[in-house]
C-alpha cells in the first residue's frame, strides 16, 4: 500500500512541476525573537527563529504545493504537506494523523483546555482526497502500520489491513461518514476490524429547529445511538428539548473526547418579557433526567431574574438534584450586579444544600472600575461564610500615564498570608518592549494562577523584540 502511495504521489509531483502552465510561487512564514533579561539568578540572552515554514505552490491548470518546516534553534527540519489539484480531484498528503469523525478517528484534549485538538489514530501519515466529480465526497486514508518492508520484501507477521479508511459525503443537508479500521492499532501481527456509519442533519421548520445525529457501528459489541434536539421560540417564550440514547460508545477504539455518550432527556421553558421600556423579567423551568435507565432520579431547575435600565440585574435559581430520592436536597444561587460607566459590582451566593446545611454559603463579591488612566478590579471570596476568617481578597490596578507606558500592581491575601507585586511595561516600538517586575505574587509553578510566595520575592528587567512574517 505504501509503495503504491509513494508512486502515485511522485507522479502527481512531477506532473505539476513540469506542467507548462505552472508558475511557482514561493512563500514563507514564521516568527523571530530576541530577549535580554536580568533577574535575581543572573543574566540571560535568548533569540532565534520559530515556527518557520517554506511553501512552494505553482499555479495553473495543474496545481501542486509542498510545504516544509525548519527549527533553526534545534537544527532540525521536516516535511509539512504536499497538495495536488486538477480538474477531477484535490489531494493532500501529510505526516501524522488527521481528525475524521468524533466516533471514528476523533480528537482528544491533550492540553486540558477543554477543546479536543489531537488526532486519536496513531497514524504515520495520511491522504485526504476531495472528488470533484461527486460534490461533497471526501476520502481519508491514514497509514497506521506499514504492511511490507520494501527493502527486503518481507511481509511475515503483518496482517493485510492495519490502517484507517474513511469516506465522507454531504448531500441535501445531510452529512454522512463511514469508516473501517484495525482496532489493534500499531500491532502488525493481528487484525481486529471496527467499522460504522454516522449521519447528522439540521432541519429548519416553521416552528423551530430540529438537530439529528445517529451512529451505528461494530466494535467488541454493537454500538448504536441517536441524539435529537429541538429549539423553538414562540413570542417571548423559548422551548428547548434534548434527547440522547447511546450504547457501547466507550468500546470504539478511536472515538474522540466529544463523542456523545449516555442516555438522557431534558426540556426547558424559558421566557424573557419586557414589562416596561426599562424593566424586564426572565425565568425558566426545566426537567432533566441525566440517566434514563434510572428515570425516577430527575432534577427540576427553576430560575427567575429581573433587569432594570440595562444596568441593574438580579436573580435566583433553585434546583432539586433528586426530587424523588432526596426532595429536600435543594441547591440555590442568588446573584446581583450593577453596571455603570466607571464601575461594575457583582455578588453571588451559593447554598449547596438549602435545607440540610443552609449556613454553608459560598459568597463572591467583585468590583471593576475604570477612571481616566486607571483601571482595576477587586474581589472578596469566601468558600464558606460560616468560616468568616477564611477569606481570599485580591486587588489589581493598572495605570497608563502614557500610551506607551503601563504600570501595574496587585495585592492578594489568602490563608493568613499577604502577597504583592508591581510591574512596568514600556512599548518602545511595535516590536520591542521593556518590562520590569518585583514582588511575591507571581505564578511560580506555571499553572496559570498567581501564587503567594511570601519568602521568595522575584524581580527582573527584560528587553524583548519579536516579529512575525
Amino acid at each position: 500500500m505504501k509503495k503504491l502511495l509513494a508512486v502515485v504521489l511522485a507522479l502527481f509531483v512531477f506532473s505539476a512541476l513540469f506542467a507548462v502552465t505552472a508558475t511557482p510561487e514561493v512563500s514563507w512564514s514564521g516568527s523571530a525573537y530576541f530577549t535580554l533579561g536580568v533577574d535575581e539568578k543572573g543574566i540571560d540572552v535568548d533569540g532565534g527563529l520559530s515556527d518557520f515554514s517554506l511553501s512552494v505552490s505553482p499555479t495553473g491548470d495543474t496545481q501542486m504545493g509542498v510545504s516544509f518546516w525548519f527549527d533553526f534553534i534545534a537544527g532540525t527540519s521536516g516535511f509539512n504537506s504536499l497538495t495536488f489539484e486538477n480538474d477531477y480531484f484535490g489531494l493532500k498528503y501529510a505526516p501524522g494523523a488527521v481528525g475524521f469523525n468524533k466516533f471514528f478517528g476523533g480528537l482528544t484534549d491533550t492540553n486540558s483546555d477543554g477543546v479536543p485538538d489531537t488526532p486519536v489514530v496513531p497514524a504515520t501519515d495520511y491522504v485526504d482526497v476531495n472528488v470533484k466529480a461527486v460534490e461533497g465526497l471526501e476520502v481519508v486514508f491514514m497509514d497506521v502500520v506499514p504492511e511490507v518492508d520494501y527493502t527486503t520484501g518481507d511481509a511475515t507477521g503483518h496482517a493485510w489491513f492495519d490502517d484507517f479508511l474513511g469516506v465522507k459525503y454531504s448531500v441535501a443537508g445531510v452529512n454522512l461518514a463511514a469508516a473501517v479500521y484495525d482496532a489493534e492499532g500499531t500491532d502488525p501481527s493481528t487484525n481486529t476490524l471496527e467499522f460504522g456509519v454516522y449521519a447528522d442533519t439540521s432541519l429548519e421548520l416553521d416552528f423551530g429547529t430540529v438537530a439529528l445525529e445517529g451512529v451505528v457501528a461494530m466494535a467488541a459489541s454493537p454500538v448504536y445511538g441517536v441524539k435529537e434536539g429541538f429549539t423553538g421560540t414562540f413570542d417571548f417564550v423559548t422551548l428547548t428539548q434534548n434527547f440522547k440514547w447511546f450504547e457501547n460508545v466507550n468500546l470504539l477504539t478511536y472515538k474522540g473526547d466529544d463523542a456523545t455518550t449516555g442516555k438522557s432527556f431534558d426540556v426547558t421553558v424559558s421566557a424573557d418579557y419586557n414589562v416596561t421600556d426599562e424593566v424586564s423579567v426572565n425565568g425558566s423551568l426545566g426537567f432533566v433526567i441525566s440517566d434514563l435507565t434510572a428515570a425516577t432520579n430527575f432534577t427540576v431547575p427553576v430560575s427567575f431574574g429581573v433587569e432594570y435600565a440595562n444596568s441593574f440585574s438580579a436573580g435566583m435559581s433553585v434546583s432539586w438534584a433528586d426530587v424523588v430520592g432526596a426532595a429536600t436536597a435543594i441547591e440555590a444561587e442568588v446573584h446581583a450586579g450593577y453596571e455603570a460607566d466607571m464601575f461594575n459590582l457583582g455578588l453571588s451566593a451559593v447554598w449547596a444544600d438549602l435545607v440540610g446545611a443552609p449556613s454553608a454559603i459560598e459568597l463572591d463579591l467583585t468590583a471593576d472600575f475604570a477612571v481616566d488612566m486607571v483601571e482595576g478590579s477587586a474581589e472578596l471570596y469566601w468558600e464558606d461564610v460560616s468560616n468568616a476568617t477564611d477569606v481570599v481578597a485580591t486587588l489589581d490596578v493598572s495605570v497608563t500615564p502614557l500610551e506607551e507606558l503601563v504600570l501595574t500592581g496587585a495585592v492578594k491575601y489568602a490563608g493568613g498570608v499577604f502577597g504583592y507585586n508591581a510591574g512596568l511595561t514600556y512599548t518602545i516600538d511595535a516590536n520591542t518592549t521593556f518590562s520590569a517586575f518585583y514582588g511575591t505574587l507571581y505564578d511560580k509553578d506555571g499553572d496559570g494562577a498567581l501564587d503567594i510566595n511570601d519568602t521568595d520575592a522575584q524581580w527582573y528587567l527584560k528587553l524583548a523584540w519579536s516579529t512575525s512574517f
